[in-house]
Parts: structure tokens; C-alpha cells; sequence
């Protein structure tokens, strides 16, 4: 409070001089203080009553995806029978996938991603800068293919390459060295919001895709494209009658998994309402872009009956997947006087800069070990630690200990990040191939290849030599000779560094690599196995049980009450 507010106070007839002293200003000041204070506790503590109820209400997962179709059945409308259709195929492009603005639930936060295309790309192996990332090598092309002296024969050979790796056959042809599964996963945090010159908390641009969404969700319109993420921001913290905001954020990330992933390990996840909203047999299910995945935790083939389990397969990978410091990130977490250890016996103390959701707790008591997993009933959620500052920091105040004959007590800070699972998919030797010795230009900018490999449209990979691309890139990549297909469709011309015109198809990453030639036929290169929000739901649970004792009557007779 100003003179100039006294003043006012003294005019309007509230006090007096002689009653403003500066003992009373100040009372009153630590008074407003206190009360803004505890309103802004009371805001804070509300949005984690929000998070709360949220996760309370199933696990973290996909949630919701746009509505496309609608049908004289529920089922016929799209929410999770939409899910896996928002991770899409982008051949065309070097090591690109698509998603579409599926509604996301994570730890807590609610929040709509953009459409966006998601390049394999993984963190950093050589530093711990924020965000700093590099791409992920493609396999090589087996040597047994490239001695062949004929693209016909090249092809040929590719192709039984491609059958062993269908029918997990490595004794003739070792498929595992040149078909590498990539683990691509939705990684998601608070960040400190950015403090701006006009004292506001969040930036401008936050602001403003806040406001756009805002509209959309008031109108239902929306720009083209679903271009604008939905990010929450909350108050993280309550400093000095300062309140510091934190703003959601996330980013897609891929990590080359350095064990072999067979497909038998690989197993679907049944659909009813897909399956009968389409009429679709189990498989034409497995077959189709819609279908849904899950790893066997034991890693030892198609799963033959359900059970309980705790660390498996996906745990396995996962661990292998830094947070925001990298794979050289290093931390490990000792709260509440607890080290937490590797889930595994004999494990050393747990690197917690990698994901992970169980591990092994230490009482300082007698030294024992304890199953923990992170979160209270989120059985999806994989956590991370980090040192970065950019992300928002968590403070419990007042650890105390009892060392010797005196209570130490110390602050303890920590920042961490939270992902889940997307999808695994393989980088084949299709995208190393290059018979044709086309060249492949590192041009991605979209301007820069449409002037120099579109030639502002006058080249769009025609089949004359005139309209053929001069050349392939990460935006047209087509380097596979057409005849490795049983089909002779979706092919177009390019040149070869002699001129010559040359018909191929995309190489790029694909849900399903469909009409394989030499008796190949179809395989499924990506497996989308996102977990679903509404999976952890009681609901959810006792549907999941009856679904299981319908579909499959004879294995759970005795599960009917049936009377004697």
C-alpha cells in the first residue's frame, strides 16, 4: 500500500492520520500478504485435487480421440476403437510417422496433442543438453543382398530377408542384425514458466494457444490441421507471496531398443467394438491400421493364458530410455531416507535419469528391500528424474532424520518427467536399399525441396523422364524397385544419377508393409501399444473379465453360476 492509497483511505473516510502509522501499515500488509498467500495455496492445492480425481479415475493413457463417424450403435462412434487410427503411415518420408491430436492423460495432467509428424529421433548419446537429440542410424543392407549382381536378384534376396524376419527364422538368414525395433514413446513434463518483462507468468505464444483452444472448445470450429496442442498450466509453488506456474509440455521420442524383439513376442489386443462395428474376424483385426498391441512379459512367445506379473518385458526396454539428461544422465533418488534400488535381485542403487515404474525401496533400519512402484494405482506410468532447470521443481520442506544424538533436517528438491509407451516399429533394410544408386538429398525444409526437387511442381514423380524427380529425399523417399511388390501400384519415376528413369516405391516406415512379392504378403512393421486411459477403471476391469469369460466359455465354465 502507497501514500497515495492512504490517502484515498483518509478521504473516503475509513481511518485517519493519526490512526495510519507505519506499525499499522506493515500489520496490515503481513495481514493481505497472509491472505493472498493462502489463497494461493488454496488455488494450488485445488489443482492437485484435479490430478488427483483424474488419476483416480483410471491409469495414464490415451483417453479420447476426434470424432470422425457416428452410427445407430455406440460402438460405431469414434473414441478408443479410434485410438490406434491417429498413429498413421508416412512411406513417403525417411523415418517419419504421424499422429493425430489424440486426448491424453498423463500422471495426472489432462492435455490434447497437435497432429504432428514424429521423426525417429532419440536423445542425445554424447552430452546432457536440454533437448538436444540425434537421429537413429538405419540398419544395413545384408551383404548376402548386395553380392547379388542384378536388381532382379537383389530383390529376390531381399525378399526371403523379409520372410525370415516374418516367420522369426534367423537359422539361415540372421534378420536380427539388419531389422532393428525402435520403441517410440510420449514423453511429458512441467516446465517452469517463462517470467516476462511485464510480470507475467506465461509466455505470450502460451497464452495465445490457450485462448485458440479455449474458442475452439466455446465453438466447436477449429483451424485446419488440429495445429494447436491443449496444454494445462497450474501453480507449482508459492515463494514469497509469489506464485511460480509451471506449463505442460511434451515431446515424441524414439529409442533403438538394443535387445531383439520377436513379433511372436508381440501379441494384440482384442477390440469388440472395432470388431464388431466392422464385422471383422480376429484377423482381419490384427491385419488392419486399427489394431492394438502389447508386449509378453515373459518374452517367450504368444501368450497362451493371462497372470499376474510385475517387472516384464516392456520394463525391460523402458529402462533403457533416458529422461531429459540423456543416456548420460545420472541421478539417483534417496527420499524420505529411502534409496531406491534396481527392481531385479542384486541390482545397485537405481539410475533414476532412466524410466522405470518399479524398483526396490531400502529401509535405513535393517537394510531390507521392498517392492515400490511409482504412483499410487497407475499402472502404465513409466518416471524419470532430471537435473535440468527447466523443468519445474517439487519441494518437500523439513526432512528430518535423527543422527545420533541430533535431528538433521534438510530440504528435498527433485524435478522429474513421465512417459508412456507409443508404438514399436522396425527399421528394415528397405530404407538403406538403393539398387537404382539414386542420390538422396538431406533437403527437408519444405520450400528448399520444392524449389529444387519439385521444381516448383513441374517434377511430382511422373513416369517420363520429363516429370520424374531428379532425385530422392527425406520428404519424397522412394528408393525400392517396384518389382519387390506383388502389386504394381503406388510407385513412382525417379532418376538415377546416369538419367536414367527408374520406377520405385517408398521406403520409409509403414503400419503394415502389405502385398510383399515372392510369397511374402503382408507384415505388420508398426505395433501401436499405447496404453488406454479407461483400462484402469473398475469398470473398465469387471468388462475386461466378463469379455474374457464370454469370448472364451469353455476355458472359464466354472466362472458361471450355474445351479446344481
Amino acid at each position: 500500500m502507497t501514500w497515495f492509497g492512504v490517502c484515498c483511505l483518509f478521504l473516503l473516510g475509513s481511518v485517519t492520520f493519526a490512526e495510519v502509522t507505519m506499525r499499522d501499515f506493515e500489520t496490515r500488509l503481513r495481514s493481505i500478504n497472509k491472505k493472498i498467500d493462502t489463497a494461493m495455496r488454496q488455488m494450488m492445492v485445488q489443482q492437485t485435487f484435479v490430478e488427483e480425481r483424474i488419476r483416480s479415475e483410471g491409469d495414464s493413457g490415451i483417453k479420447e480421440s476426434r470424432l470422425d463417424s457416428t452410427g445407430t450403435k455406440p460402438y460405431h462412434s469414434t473414441t478408443n476403437n479410434g485410438i490406434p487410427r491417429r498413429l498413421y503411415s508416412l512411406p513417403d518420408q525417411d523415418r517419419t510417422l504421424g499422429i493425430n491430436a489424440p486426448q491424453v492423460v498423463m500422471n495426472g495432467a489432462e492435455f490434447r496433442m497437435k497432429s504432428e509428424y514424429i521423426r525417429l529421433v532419440m536423445p542425445s548419446r554424447t552430452n546432457t543438453i536440454y533437448h538436444s537429440t540425434q537421429m537413429i542410424p538405419l540398419p544395413l543392407v545384408p551383404p548376402q543382398v548386395l553380392q547379388k549382381k542384378t536388381v532382379g536378384e537383389q530383390t529376390k534376396e531381399m525378399q526371403e530377408w523379409f520372410k525370415a524376419w516374418k516367420n522369426s527364422d534367423y537359422s539361415k538368414r540372421d534378420y536380427r542384425k539388419y531389422f532393428k525395433p525402435v520403441m517410440c514413446y510420449l514423453e511429458g513434463a512441467w516446465l517452469n514458466g517463462n517470467q516476462q518483462r511485464d510480470g507475467s507468468p506465461l509466455s505470450p505464444a502460451f497464452n495465445h494457444v490457450q485462448d485458440v483452444k479455449r474458442w475452439e472448445f466455446a465453438t466447436g470450429s477449429m483451424p485446419d490441421y488440429d495445429k494447436y496442442s491443449w496444454l494445462p498450466s497450474r501453480i507449482q509453488e508459492i515463494a514469497n507471496n509469489t506464485a511460480n506456474f509451471a506449463k505442460w509440455d511434451y515431446r515424441v521420442l524414439c529409442h533403438p531398443i538394443s535387445i531383439d524383439v520377436h513379433l511372436n513376442r508381440i501379441n494384440y489386443v482384442d477390440d469388440l467394438a472395432v470388431r464388431t462395428a466392422n464385422e471383422w474376424t480376429v484377423n482381419q483385426y490384427i491385419d488392419s491400421n486399427i489394431a492394438r498391441f502389447r508386449l509378453d512379459p515373459r518374452n517367450r512367445g504368444t501368450l497362451t493364458r493371462e497372470f499376474f506379473y510385475n517387472y516384464g518385458l516392456l520394463d525391460t526396454i523402458m529402462a533403457e530410455i533416458p529422461g531429459k539428461d540423456n543416456y548420460k544422465g545420472n541421478l539417483k533418488d534417496d527420499s524420505f531416507d529411502l534409496p531406491a534400488y534396481g527392481y531385479k535381485k542384486g541390482d545397485p542403487m537405481l539410475n533414476t535419469a532412466f524410466y522405470h515404474r518399479w524398483y526396490k525401496a531400502q529401509r535405513s533400519s535393517d537394510k531390507r528391500l521392498f517392492n515400490r512402484h511409482r504412483g499410487y494405482a497407475d499402472s502404465n506410468l513409466f518416471m524419470a528424474q532430471t537435473s535440468q532447470k527447466q523443468v519445474a521443481s517439487t519441494t518437500y520442506k523439513d526432512l528430518c532424520k535423527r543422527v545420533g544424538s541430533k535431528r538433521e533436517c534438510r530440504d528435498m528438491t527433485q524435478r522429474w518427467t513421465y512417459t508412456l509407451p507409443l508404438a514399436i516399429t522396425y527399421l528394415t533394410p528397405l530404407s538403406s536399399w538403393n539398387p537404382y544408386g539414386i542420390k538422396v538429398s538431406s533437403l527437408f525444409d519444405y520450400n528448399t525441396w520444392n524449389k529444387v526437387i519439385r521444381q516448383d511442381g513441374k517434377r511430382y514423380g511422373g513416369l517420363t523422364a520429363s516429370t520424374a524427380w531428379g532425385q530422392s529425399s527425406q520428404k519424397n523417399f522412394y528408393l525400392t524397385p517396384k518389382e519387390f511388390y506383388s502389386d504394381n501400384t503406388h510407385h513412382k519415376g525417379v532418376l538415377d544419377t546416369k538419367g536414367t528413369l527408374r520406377q520405385v516405391r517408398a521406403s520409409g516406415q509403414n503400419l503394415v508393409i502389405r502385398n510383399i512379392g515372392g510369397g511374402v504378403g503382408n507384415i505388420r512393421q508398426t505395433y501401436p501399444i499405447f496404453p488406454v486411459h479407461g483400462e484402469g477403471s473398475t469398470a473398465w476391469k469387471e468388462l475386461a473379465a466378463l469379455e474374457d469369460i464370454v469370448m472364451d466359455q469353455k476355458k472359464y465354465l466354472k466362472m458361471f453360476r450355474l445351479k446344481a
